[in-house]
């Protein structure tokens, strides 16, 4: 049909470019339009599929609208024990149609899976021989080209290969650690002494002057902050020496004599013993007991001081006391650890607690010196 220099770029009908003359072409053709039909045919199926599935359960809604509290699930197995009556062959039939679509959507669907499919062989079919060309009229459109065709068998799973042996290092032999080398040693000097000592000094120093100092405000605010009661009282007689087991106590009223501004004074006192002894021998015989049932309040005698009672109204003056006594052992356990200073602040210290201290004790018994002649004594159960 065509001459010697035949152009392939042309725009004529060739051998390769109609599908009606090339086989292999051909047989591509029809194969993609017969997959393309079964995937509609299937979609197709599918969706009618999940259509009666939803009638289904619209209708076994409808037979039971509670749906015994599981939502009205349609089982088809339920169709045969439900008796339709008078035409009951027609739903059975639609049924087993409802079934094998199932059934065939299925097994498209495990075939589609394990990839077994139609394949078109990939080696073209071989060209018939030339014949002479002649002028021959073309292929009629609807004339049908045999198309060889063949199922190809499932494709094996590819056998995986097996993981190599994992090799181990062979041991290596143990080789000793080093030993680290040795730090040189430095030897102190004289100066590095003389140093290393007054830091020492200095620090313990500063210690023991920061505790010397809190003991310092601890002192000064218990005096700051004592207030001497206006009666005291004090134990005459003692519970042990009376018959009945009580105590006579006496109140003294302080008076003019508060403790705030009170200056102890700077005489020697003489000794109570002493004292007592020279009042006996200036009394000499003269001197004669005081009965007791002729006066109610006898004149009670002022040379001898008697110990304060602990009673409420002495309990802040003993309390007072305590805390001095505590404050001094404090002070005896601060070091000095040699230091002058040191001992001079905790010797300044000392003196002014125990100067508290005896100010205290001569105050209380300066007022039964001047007040005691008046008491008033009374009887109390120790």
């Amino acid at each position: 049909m065509y001459g010697y220099g035949y152009n392939p770029y042309t725009s004529g009908p060739s051998y390769y470019s109609n599908p009606y003359i090339n086989p292999y072409e051909a047989a591509l053709a029809q194969e993609r339009a017969r997959r393309a039909q079964e995937q509609r045919e299937t979609y197709a199926r599918a969706l009618a599929q999940q259509e009666r599935e939803r009638r289904a359960r619209a209708a076994a809604a409808r037979r039971n609208p509670y749906g015994f509290g599981l939502g009205g699930f349609y089982d088809p197995e339920e169709d045969e024990e439900y008796d339709y009556g008078y035409g009951y062959a027609e739903p059975a039939l639609k049924r087993q149609r409802e079934l094998d679509d199932a059934a065939r959507l299925k097994a498209l669907y495990n075939r589609a899976a394990r990839g077994d499919e139609m394949d078109v062989d990939s080696t073209p079919a071989s060209a018939p021989k030339a014949a002479p060309r002649r002028k021959s009229p073309s292929p009629a459109r609807g004339t049908s080209i045999p198309i060889r065709v063949h199922t190809s068998a499932p494709k094996a799973s590819p056998t995986p290969a097996p993981a190599p042996a994992r090799r181990h290092p062979s041991p290596q032999p143990h080789q000793p650690t080093p030993a680290p080398a040795p730090v040189p040693q430095i030897e102190p000097t004289q100066a590095a002494h003389t140093a290393a000592s007054l830091i020492q000094r200095t620090y313990r120093r500063h210690a023991a002057l920061r505790q010397l100092q809190s003991l310092r405000s601890k002192f000064e605010e218990l005096t700051g902050k004592f207030d001497a009661p206006g009666v005291l009282e004090y134990t005459v007689k003692d519970a042990r020496g009376s018959e009945d087991g009580l105590e006579e106590v006496a109140e003294v009223g302080v008076g003019e004599l508060k403790f705030k501004g009170w200056v102890r004074p700077q005489t020697p006192v003489v000794d109570e013993g002493k004292e007592e002894d020279a009042e006996m021998k200036e009394g000499g015989a003269e001197s004669q007991p005081v009965d007791s049932t002729s006066e109610p309040q006898p004149q009670l005698d002022t040379s001898t001081v008697p110990p304060l009672a602990y009673t409420p109204s002495t309990r802040l003056i003993l309390a007072q006391n305590e805390a001095l006594l505590r404050l001094l052992n404090a002070l005896d356990a601060v070091p000095s650890w040699g230091d002058s200073t040191v001992r001079e602040a905790r010797k300044h210290l000392a003196k002014d607690v125990e100067g508290e201290a005896a100010k205290l004790e001569a105050w209380w018994r300066a007022v039964w010196r001047e007040k005691g002649g008046s008491a008033k004594v009374k009887r109390v159960r120790a």
